[in-house]
C-alpha cells in the first residue's frame, strides 16, 4: 500500500482541486474562517441619487448608498489613495472631494477607479432601488422612510459582512444628510437590529459625519458615483460599467462569482438591488455570465411600461410566479395595496 492507496490499484488520483468555470483557472480552496479580532471595522457610507418619489420632477430613477468597510491599516492606505486624488484633480483643502464637483469627465472617473481599486484590504458594499419597480404608496414615497429603510438594508450588511470577517466590532459612520433627523434614524437602526447577525458582535459607534472630515467617506462618495455610472442610464440611453468593473474584486463575495462549488457570490452579499436581486444582474457589463441570479428577460429601461417593452404578456415579461405576483401589486388599486414592512 502506498500512501494509503491498495497495491495492484493502478495510480492513486489526483488531489482534488477547486476550479472556477468563470476564470477557466485553478483556484487553492477556501482558507477557515480566522478568529475574531479585538480591533475594529469602520464603516463609511455615502448616498448616490435621491430620496424623491418617482412621480416627483427631475427625481433620480435610482436610490442607493455605498460602503466601504476597512481596518486601520486598510484605512491609512485609503486615506492616501484620496489624497493622490486630491492632489490628482486639484480640490481645495477647504472642502472635500465628490463625484460630482470632480469627477465630470471619464477621463478622471476612469483614473479614481483604477487609483481606488489598487488599495488592498478594502470591502465594498452596495444596496440600492429602482424606484420605478417599487409599490407605489410603499416607503419610497415618504423621504423619511426611505432613507430609513435603506439605510437599515445597509446596516445589516455591514453587521454581516463584520462578522463574517473574522472582527469583533465596527464602527458605523454614515454620511451627513442635509434636511434630514439622524435621530429618528438612529432610532429605527437600532430597533430593527439583525440579531443574528449581532451576536457576538460590538457595534462600537453609529454615527452621521461629514464627508470633508473624513477620507473614506469621499471614497465612498467616489464608489457611489461608479455603481451610479452602471445602473443609471444617460441622456442616450446607455450605462457606464467601466468603472464598477474595475473595481468589482474588492465586492464582497466577488472573488466566489462563478464559483460552483460555493452557494454565495457578491448578489446580493456586495450588491443588493431591490425589489429583485436579479436586477443588477441584466445589464450587458455585469461580469458574471454564470450568475445564478441572472434571469433571461432582458432589462426593461428605467420608467419604461415593462408589459409594452415585452409584447403585452405578464407571462413574458416576468416568468416567475413571484415577479408576476410583484407585478400586479404594484399595479393594483390604492385600496388594494398594502403598506411594505420597512
Amino acid at each position: 500500500m502506498t500512501n494509503g492507496w491498495p497495491d495492484g490499484w493502478g495510480d492513486p488520483p489526483p488531489p482534488v482541486e477547486w476550479f472556477s468555470a468563470q476564470n477557466e483557472d485553478w483556484l487553492a480552496p477556501p482558507a477557515p474562517a480566522p478568529l475574531p479580532s479585538r480591533t475594529p471595522l469602520w464603516a463609511y457610507i455615502d448616498e448616490t441619487g435621491d430620496r424623491g418619489s418617482v412621480t416627483v420632477a427631475n427625481s433620480s430613477p435610482i436610490y442607493g448608498m455605498a460602503c466601504v468597510l476597512v481596518d486601520q491599516p486598510a484605512a491609512s492606505r485609503l486615506q492616501a489613495a484620496v489624497a493622490r486624488l486630491r492632489k490628482d484633480f486639484g480640490v481645495p483643502d477647504d472642502r472635500d472631494m465628490s463625484w460630482k464637483k470632480d469627477l465630470k469627465s471619464h477621463s478622471r472617473r476612469k483614473h479614481a477607479a483604477a487609483v481606488l481599486g489598487a488599495v488592498p484590504g478594502v470591502t465594498v458594499l452596495f444596496v440600492y432601488y429602482r424606484k420605478d419597480r417599487i409599490t407605489q404608496g410603499t416607503y419610497h414615497t415618504d423621504q423619511q422612510r426611505a432613507y430609513d429603510y435603506l439605510a437599515h438594508k445597509m446596516h445589516k450588511a455591514i453587521l454581516w459582512a463584520t462578522q463574517f470577517s473574522g472582527y469583533f466590532s465596527v464602527a458605523i459612520r454614515f454620511g451627513h444628510v442635509r434636511h434630514h433627523d439622524h435621530n429618528k434614524t438612529k432610532t429605527y437602526l437600532e430597533g430593527h437590529r439583525d440579531t443574528k447577525a449581532a451576536q457576538a458582535l460590538v457595534q462600537r459607534e453609529l454615527k452621521w459625519v461629514a464627508s470633508k472630515d473624513h477620507s473614506e467617506s469621499q471614497a465612498a462618495d467616489l464608489y457611489g458615483g461608479f455603481l451610479k455610472s452602471a445602473i443609471w442610464e444617460d441622456e442616450y440611453g446607455s450605462f457606464e460599467g467601466s468603472y464598477i468593473k474595475t473595481i468589482w474584486h474588492q465586492i464582497r463575495q466577488a472573488h466566489l462569482c462563478g464559483n460552483s462549488y460555493s452557494p454565495h457570490c457578491a448578489i446580493p452579499l456586495g450588491i443588493m438591488s431591490m425589489p429583485e436581486s436579479y436586477l443588477v444582474t441584466q445589464h450587458d457589463w455585469f461580469p458574471c455570465g454564470a450568475c445564478k441570479h441572472k434571469k433571461i428577460t432582458p432589462l426593461v429601461p428605467l420608467g419604461a411600461d415593462p408589459l409594452k417593452e415585452r409584447g403585452g404578456s405578464t407571462s413574458r415579461v416576468f416568468p416567475s410566479r413571484r415577479q408576476r405576483r410583484h407585478f400586479m401589486s404594484s399595479i393594483a388599486r390604492p385600496a388594494d395595496r398594502k403598506p411594505h414592512p420597512g
